[in-house]
Formats: structure tokens, sequence, C-alpha cells
């Protein structure tokens, strides 16, 4: 079974996971733009945990997973460079939870908005590299043929439709990255909102 979600807190998608799996699905992975697999449950726990760390070392990231494991959360979904890693309570023995306290389990928001970060300034530098090459002047990511709007009847539609491509080509990418970087800064200022909102809500 699939099911599409979006969550704003780790809490929520835990959640979730959690009463899907009383309801009988086990938790497989979770696939791009948010797609859920399930199936038919082969456990009766229904102990979610989700952190967030983008590892770069395998061996660091092998560690990481054999240092939960060992304290009895499976390791369900989650690569090296995933940033989401899920676990699952496997053994009766294990912690209540992955986290030693409220600041570790905050802190996966703050890592959460690095990577968002990260993202913002490469887009906003891939953006920047593009508009010098062309000084700045963003009509030169249009049409490029000269006297084009000069143009009239056939003459016109045929210069316009054989450039066409190449304009799309040109300023596609430019608003692709664009809309990458403004998403990318929302979802960073979300990042940290919640870290604080999460602290907050742990001291009253």
């Amino acid at each position: 079974m699939k099911q599409f979600k979006r969550f704003a807190h780790f809490e929520q998608e835990e959640e979730y996971l959690n009463y899907m799996a009383k309801e009988g699905f086990e938790f497989v992975k979770r696939s791009a733009f948010g797609i859920y697999h399930f199936k038919e449950a082969t456990t009766n726990s229904s102990c979610y945990k989700v952190d967030y760390r983008i590892i770069n070392k395998k061996a660091d990231f092998l560690d990481y997973v054999s240092i939960f494991e060992d304290s009895g959360w499976k390791h369900i979904y989650g690569h090296q460079g995933s940033g989401k890693q899920y676990f699952l309570q496997v053994s009766e023995d294990a912690t209540s939870d992955i986290f030693s306290d409220d600041k570790s389990k905050a802190e996966r928001y703050i890592r959460l908005q690095r990577n968002y970060i990260a993202w913002l300034t490469w887009m906003v530098l891939v953006i920047f590299i593009t508009l010098a090459s062309v000084k700045f002047n963003i009509s030169d990511l249009f049409f490029l043929t000269p006297g084009l709007w000069e143009r009239q009847g056939a003459e016109f539609w045929d210069a316009f439709w054989f450039e066409f491509p190449f304009m799309l080509m040109r300023v596609i990418p430019v608003v692709f990255f664009a809309i990458g970087a403004i998403l990318n800064g929302y979802w960073a200022k979300k990042a940290k909102k919640a870290y604080d909102n999460f602290l907050a809500s742990k001291e009253t």
C-alpha cells in the first residue's frame, strides 16, 4: 500500500507511522515526493522513531546504525544522504526513545535547517553564475534573434518557433532554481520555528 503524506514535524510523522502499524501496516520506505510504502505487518511493534542525519562516510553510517540496533532499534529505512532515518523498536529491553534527552531530539530540526540552507546557497550560486554569464542582462536569457520583434508574418513565426526551445532551455533552469531557493528558504525557516516550538513546549 502507498500513501502520500507531508509532515511539518517529526513528531507528526512518528504518530502517523505508529498509527499505521496499529492498523496492521508495516512501514517499508519513503520514496520521493512524500510517498510512504507499507506492507502487511509481520511484527506487533508499533513504535517508530525518526532521526535526521546526513552522514558522508559509509563506515560512519554503519556505526551510526549499529549503535541504535545494539539498543534494540532496527533501522528500517534511510541511507547516508537521505537525511531522514527510520527506526523501529524490536526489543522489549530497548530504550524508550532513540534520543537521550529533549535537546538531542530537537536538534533534528537544526540539522534539517542546515540542509535546507545548503540547498538554498547552492541554488542561489547557480542563479548568480547564470546571470553573470549574461552580465546580469536578463533579457539575454530570452529571445536573441536580432530584429525578431520587427519581423512580420511567416518570417516572424518561423524565427520565433525556431528559437523558442532554446529560450526555454535558458530560462526554465533559472526559474526552477529560483523557485527551489525560495522553497528551501521557507522550509529552513519552518525547521527553525519547529525547533524553537519543540523546546518551548518542553519548558512549560
